[in-house]
């Protein structure tokens, strides 16, 4: 009978600490095999689009104050942990003094909210307090497909894209 309480117990406390969301941070100084606190941020855009798609419900990526991040790379942003009650949020921290984060995409889309294959309602996302830059032909700075739901933008800077906020029923971007 102890042994059984001892289990439960052991199970609920290592179960129950990977259910709270995390909250992960990004500096153009940091380096992305640190583990994504404020004393010790991952560097890249893409590794926060990869922990991004990952998040917990109400977890989120900040990015640096007065960072620089640049991206070539297409990503997907998709993820089914996130809702209307816990949202997800891709902001800024830091230095409130300093410039926004500044996102620059060379030819991608940097935020790309779509699942591949048939619809599935995804959504639950903020983002807030970034300037997006596109440069060589950047499409998009935002496209929004197959049924993403509940996103809210706030006070970004999107500048120098073919279109700066893409609502799609067809993909824009090849799947």
């Amino acid at each position: 009978m102890k042994s059984t309480k001892l289990f439960f117990i052991l199970f609920i406390l290592i179960f129950s600490s990977s259910a709270y969301a995390t909250d992960y941070y990004f500096c153009d100084t940091g380096d992305d095999n640190n583990p994504g606190t404020q004393d010790l941020p991952m560097k890249s855009f893409e590794k926060a689009i990869d922990v991004f798609n990952k998040l917990l419900a109400g977890g989120s990526v900040n990015l640096c104050r007065g960072g620089v991040f640049e991206t070539s790379t297409q990503q997907r942003i998709a993820s089914w942990n996130c809702s209307a009650d816990r949202i997800c949020r891709f902001g800024d921290y830091g230095d409130t003094n300093k410039s926004k984060p500044l996102i620059i995409a060379d030819g991608v889309t940097p935020f790309n909210f779509q699942d591949s294959g048939d619809a599935h309602a995804d959504g639950g996302y903020l983002l807030e307090r970034l300037s997006l830059l596109g440069k060589n032909n950047a499409s998009a700075g935002i496209v929004l497909f197959n049924d993403v739901n509940d996103f809210v933008a706030d006070d970004l800077h999107i500048e120098n894209y073919g279109i700066c906020f893409y609502l799609s029923p067809k993909p824009l971007l090849p799947i």
